[in-house]
């Protein structure tokens, strides 16, 4: 009987308390435009799609460790995803989490980062109805290569003691009002 009194107990306390201080920073990873005032020369690389010069899997971070946080708060970001016309059409993201780090732009991979990941959302286009001949056809301007690209947004929500995680995908891969170039 007092385990369950401790879980009733446990559970009024999560339900009163509507302000947290975080212990831990709560981010994804995304392919950013090489920038020499973020980014190491080093980790320069091309896209493979549209021919940018990029850094890979650079962590945005959407809460930051020891930030006041409200419950029920809601953080979005929007990304772009690139696919070969012959596949496969799958989106994978995965959730970063650090009790260090702080700093946007760090690359999840290095290991002098402290950032490991804490969670994944891995979708198969074509099993959730998106046909990939209607999203963005574009093409590549140095190769000529054919390429689609697709808009989504990652949204977190912070419901101590849980985070919500989920990807939000537009008719056609596009939000109203954005247009690729």
């Amino acid at each position: 009987m007092a385990m369950i009194k401790g879980e009733i107990s446990e559970e009024i306390q999560n339900d009163l308390i509507e302000q947290r201080y975080l212990g831990w920073s709560v981010g994804i990873a995304l392919d950013e435009e090489f920038d020499k005032d973020n980014h190491d020369v080093e980790d320069k690389t091309t896209d493979e799609h549209d021919g940018a010069q990029i850094v890979k899997d650079c962590v945005h971070w959407l809460f930051r460790f020891t930030e006041d946080i409200q419950r029920g708060s809601t953080r979005t970001v929007r990304a772009w995803e690139s696919f070969s016309p012959e596949g496969p059409f799958k989106l994978t993201q995965t959730l970063y989490g650090s009790q260090r780090e702080r700093e946007d732009h760090l690359r999840v991979h290095d290991t002098k980062n402290q950032i490991e990941p804490i969670g994944q959302i891995s979708i198969d286009l074509l099993d959730h109805g998106i046909d990939p001949s209607k999203v963005h056809r574009m093409s590549n301007q140095l190769t000529g290569q054919e390429y689609l690209s697709m808009g989504y947004e990652v949204q977190v929500t912070f419901d101590w003691p849980e985070l919500e995680f989920h990807i939000i995908i537009p008719p056609k891969g596009e939000f109203p009002g954005e247009r690729l170039t």
